[in-house]
C-alpha cells in the first residue's frame, strides 16, 4: 500500500529525468546518485537520517553508504515507490537508486568522479558523451551487487501497513 508521501517522493525524482550526472551534484544542473535520492526526500521534508548519522555528516553530502546505514531496511519483495535500493559490497554501499514502481527504478547512472587533470567543462562533456544522466531502469538493474532496499525512517513511521494474524 503506497502512501501519498511515497507517491510524491517518486514524482519528485521523476522531475530529474534527463538531468546530467555530476559527481557530488545536488541540483537540476547536475546530480549524482545519492544527491538524487536525498533531493527527492528532502524536497518533501523527509530528512532520511537519524540524529547520530546527521552529526557524523554535519555539512558534508549524504552518500549511498550513509543512506544504506541510516535508513530502515526492508525486504526486496516489499519495495514501494519512494524507497531506495543500495548497491555495493556488504561493508560499503557505493550506489543508490530510487524505486518508482515494482518494475522501475530511477537513478543517476553511468557517471564517475572527475579526474585531477580534467577541467569542469571537460568533465561535463565526458559525462554527456558517456550518456551519464538520470534515467529509468528495470527493477532487474544490477541485481548482481544489490545490497537491499531501504526506506526513510520518517516514511517508515508514517506508513500504516495492515497486519495479518
Amino acid at each position: 500500500m503506497t502512501s501519498d508521501l511515497q507517491a510524491k517522493i517518486a514524482a519528485a525524482w521523476r522531475l530529474y529525468l534527463g538531468v546530467p550526472y555530476y559527481f557530488g551534484g545536488e541540483s537540476r544542473s547536475g546530480i549524482d546518485c545519492s544527491g538524487l535520492i536525498r533531493c527527492g526526500w528532502t524536497e518533501l521534508g523527509v530528512w532520511p537520517f537519524d540524529n547520530e548519522a546527521t552529526e557524523k555528516v554535519q555539512d558534508r553530502d549524504a552518500t549511498a553508504d550513509m543512506i544504506w546505514r541510516s535508513c530502515v531496511r526492508i525486504p526486496w519483495e516489499e519495495r514501494e515507490p519512494g524507497d531506495a535500493v543500495c548497491y555495493g559490497k556488504p561493508e560499503r554501499a557505493t550506489h543508490v537508486v530510487g524505486v518508482l514502481s515494482r518494475d522501475e527504478l530511477i537513478g543517476a547512472n553511468g557517471g564517475r568522479p572527475p579526474q585531477p587533470e580534467e577541467s569542469p567543462e571537460e568533465y561535463r562533456e565526458a559525462m554527456r558523451v558517456a550518456g551519464a544522466r538520470v534515467k529509468i531502469t528495470p527493477s532487474t538493474y544490477r541485481a548482481f551487487d544489490r545490497l537491499g532496499v531501504v526506506r526513510s525512517p520518517l516514511v517508515a513511521v508514517t506508513l500504516v501497513r495492515p497486519t495479518f494474524i
